[in-house]
Protein backbone atom coordinates (compact mmCIF):
# COMPACT_ATOMS: atom_id res chain seq x y z
CA UNK A 1 0.00 0.00 0.00
CA UNK A 2 1.49 3.58 -0.94
CA UNK A 3 2.46 5.36 2.08
CA UNK A 4 -0.06 8.43 2.46
CA UNK A 5 1.69 9.85 5.78
CA UNK A 6 2.94 12.76 3.30
CA UNK A 7 -0.26 13.86 0.83
CA UNK A 8 1.03 16.31 -2.07
CA UNK A 9 -1.60 18.02 -4.08
CA UNK A 10 -2.01 18.42 -7.79
CA UNK A 11 -1.12 22.59 -6.96
CA UNK A 12 2.64 21.15 -5.26
CA UNK A 13 1.35 21.76 -1.60
CA UNK A 14 2.45 18.59 0.66
CA UNK A 15 0.24 17.92 3.92
CA UNK A 16 1.77 15.54 6.25
CA UNK A 17 -0.39 13.21 8.54
CA UNK A 18 0.92 13.50 11.86
CA UNK A 19 -2.47 13.21 14.09
CA UNK A 20 -2.36 9.58 15.71
CA UNK A 21 -5.95 9.06 15.18
CA UNK A 22 -6.27 9.67 11.64
CA UNK A 23 -3.21 7.66 11.14
CA UNK A 24 -4.97 4.80 12.68
CA UNK A 25 -8.54 5.76 10.72
CA UNK A 26 -6.35 6.04 7.33
CA UNK A 27 -4.20 2.40 8.01
CA UNK A 28 -8.14 0.71 8.83
CA UNK A 29 -8.83 2.28 5.43
CA UNK A 30 -6.10 0.95 3.84
CA UNK A 31 -6.23 -2.37 5.08
CA UNK A 32 -10.06 -2.85 4.04
CA UNK A 33 -9.43 -1.83 0.72
CA UNK A 34 -6.66 -4.46 0.46
CA UNK A 35 -8.49 -7.15 1.82
CA UNK A 36 -11.74 -6.18 0.33
CA UNK A 37 -11.84 -9.36 -1.99
CA UNK A 38 -10.29 -12.78 -1.14
CA UNK A 39 -9.56 -15.18 -4.08
CA UNK A 40 -11.06 -18.54 -2.60
CA UNK A 41 -10.23 -20.55 -5.88
CA UNK A 42 -11.62 -21.48 -9.27
CA UNK A 43 -15.37 -23.17 -9.57
CA UNK A 44 -16.62 -25.28 -12.50
CA UNK A 45 -19.73 -25.99 -11.38
CA UNK A 46 -22.87 -24.40 -9.28
CA UNK A 47 -22.10 -26.85 -6.42
CA UNK A 48 -18.71 -25.51 -6.01
CA UNK A 49 -20.63 -22.07 -4.76
CA UNK A 50 -23.93 -23.19 -3.49
CA UNK A 51 -22.19 -25.74 -1.25
CA UNK A 52 -20.14 -23.55 0.76
CA UNK A 53 -20.48 -22.75 4.54
CA UNK A 54 -19.70 -20.49 6.69
CA UNK A 55 -18.31 -17.89 3.76
CA UNK A 56 -17.29 -14.13 4.28
CA UNK A 57 -18.05 -11.08 2.40
CA UNK A 58 -15.55 -10.46 -0.33
CA UNK A 59 -14.42 -13.85 -0.89
CA UNK A 60 -14.51 -14.58 -4.63
CA UNK A 61 -14.14 -17.32 -6.93
CA UNK A 62 -13.39 -17.76 -10.77
CA UNK A 63 -16.13 -19.35 -13.40
CA UNK A 64 -13.95 -22.05 -15.43
CA UNK A 65 -16.94 -23.42 -16.87
CA UNK A 66 -20.47 -22.00 -18.21
CA UNK A 67 -22.71 -23.12 -15.64
CA UNK A 68 -25.70 -21.64 -13.61
CA UNK A 69 -26.74 -20.79 -10.02
CA UNK A 70 -30.39 -21.04 -9.00
CA UNK A 71 -31.25 -17.38 -8.00
CA UNK A 72 -27.94 -16.11 -9.21
CA UNK A 73 -27.78 -16.68 -12.90
CA UNK A 74 -25.85 -17.76 -15.86
CA UNK A 75 -21.79 -17.93 -14.98
CA UNK A 76 -19.48 -17.89 -17.63
CA UNK A 77 -16.23 -19.11 -18.12
CA UNK A 78 -14.22 -16.06 -16.49
CA UNK A 79 -16.42 -14.51 -14.56
CA UNK A 80 -16.18 -13.90 -10.88
CA UNK A 81 -18.66 -14.96 -8.56
CA UNK A 82 -18.34 -12.44 -5.06
CA UNK A 83 -19.64 -13.59 -1.72
CA UNK A 84 -21.79 -9.78 -0.98
CA UNK A 85 -23.00 -10.82 2.77
CA UNK A 86 -21.46 -13.53 4.91
CA UNK A 87 -23.05 -16.83 5.27
CA UNK A 88 -25.37 -16.82 8.02
CA UNK A 89 -27.02 -20.25 8.89
CA UNK A 90 -27.65 -21.30 5.54
CA UNK A 91 -26.30 -20.86 1.58
CA UNK A 92 -28.40 -17.87 0.33
CA UNK A 93 -28.92 -16.74 -3.04
CA UNK A 94 -29.16 -13.15 -2.65
CA UNK A 95 -25.44 -13.14 -0.94
CA UNK A 96 -23.69 -13.66 -4.11
CA UNK A 97 -22.65 -11.83 -7.27
CA UNK A 98 -21.39 -12.72 -10.54
CA UNK A 99 -19.34 -10.38 -12.18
Amino acid sequence: MADISKLKLTNGTTYTIKDAAVRSRVDTIETTLASALVFRGVASTAAAITGLTNYKQGWTYKASANFTISGVGTVENGDMIIAIADYNSSWKASDWTVV
